[in-house]
């Protein structure tokens, strides 16, 4: 129960922060500034109201922590102002509006019900200037509601260790257990399913195999900025786990380049329909998982590993928050000049002005 209430607070905190600080809407009330019927909702805290259209509906919730940037840390999850009306014998509504405090009273609602009054506020408001799918909103916040409470099934026993002074570089990255303070949906990974999640998420302490595809030099682009191409050297590190079958392989085709991948990615290439022709042509060949276990980092496509001699960062058609992440030719010949302008003269005077960034 305790694991549910904080899953309702964290992916509805998020997003009302999201709402408030996009929309300049909402507003804290003090304490001292609270009448009779806020102060029944407020806990003796400051309350954060929000005036919902079109329905006019009014949501309320304390706030234990107050922010000038909007991140604003909620102390439960909010509350709906319900008017207590009767139906008179003649049919029309009688909203007793005489005595408006013994007729209110404050509602809990479910942490979806919420989320959709907040959407279709936005949509209201803003139907004039863009075109927002309620629904397809609502989707995407389900699926990082339902990102977290993965988290917190598989970390729940763990959340003291995010705050460990001690920790190495992937435990840092995999311990950002709640996301991003400012975002609707943080854990949204709309790509995912089943046990995919879980598998390749870092906030479940995940670890995996890179997948590798041998292919033809026509079909792919390599550069390297110095020493050996980067072909050369993972062939020469992946040799002693490659098993009898994947070095004849290699053997066989000397100059075949090798694709590291993603194994989710791996996978939903194989469904496309170059890849059946590029195997049926003997321009790819493909050799499964090796090689070292990495980790997933916060951006979940960059894997890592101390034993591992580099960091990669992995194109992976899942939608990430909120952009399907792709490494785009532009971005890798981007990468290629920061290398060759770090190892140059000027790289290193960088260096000897500012070591902390080396």
């Amino acid at each position: 129960m305790m694991q549910h209430k904080t899953l309702d607070r964290l992916t509805l905190q998020n997003l009302i922060n999201a709402y408030c600080f996009e929309t300049g809407h909402g507003d804290i009330i003090a304490v001292e500034q609270q009448d009779d019927i806020q102060k029944q909702a407020s806990q003796n805290k400051p309350l954060l109201v929000l005036m919902l259209l079109p329905s006019n509906t009014v949501m309320v919730v304390p706030v234990d922590r107050v922010s000038q940037l909007g991140q604003h840390r909620l102390a439960g999850t909010p509350l709906i102002l319900n008017k207590q009306v009767s139906i008179r014998s003649d049919s029309t509504l009688d909203t007793q509006l005489d005595d408006p405090l013994q007729n209110s009273r404050w509602i809990k609602s479910s942490a979806m019900s919420l989320a959709s009054l907040i959407i279709e506020d936005i949509v209201h408001r803003y139907k004039d200037k863009a075109t927002l799918d309620a629904n397809g909103v609502l989707k995407r916040w389900i699926e990082s509601y339902e990102g977290l409470q993965i988290i917190l099934e598989h970390r729940n026993d763990e959340i003291d260790d995010i705050i460990d002074y001690q920790q190495d570089f992937i435990q840092t990255e995999q311990n950002l257990i709640y996301g991003h303070a400012m975002h609707p949906t943080p854990k949204g990974r709309a790509g995912f399913y089943g046990d995919e999640w879980a598998k390749y998420a870092p906030e479940t302490s995940s670890k995996t195999q890179l997948h590798y595809w041998l292919v033809h030099p026509s079909c792919i682009t390599e550069e390297f900025v110095d020493g050996e191409s980067i072909t050369t050297a993972l062939k020469s590190k992946l040799q002693a786990d490659m098993s009898g079958y994947q070095q004849q392989l290699v053997d066989e085709h000397p100059d075949y380049k090798l694709l590291p991948l993603h194994p989710w990615q791996a996978r939903f290439l194989q469904q496309q329909p170059w890849y059946q022709k590029l195997l049926e042509q003997g321009q790819l060949f493909d050799l499964g998982e090796l090689g070292w276990y990495l980790h997933p980092t916060t951006s979940v496509r960059t894997l890592a590993a101390f034993d591992a001699p580099w960091m990669f960062k992995l194109s992976l058609s899942v939608a990430i928050t909120n952009s399907v992440r792709i490494n785009l030719p532009k971005e890798c010949k981007r990468g290629m000049h920061a290398c060759r302008i770090w190892r140059s003269d000027y790289g290193t005077q960088l260096k000897t002005q500012y070591p902390t960034i080396a």
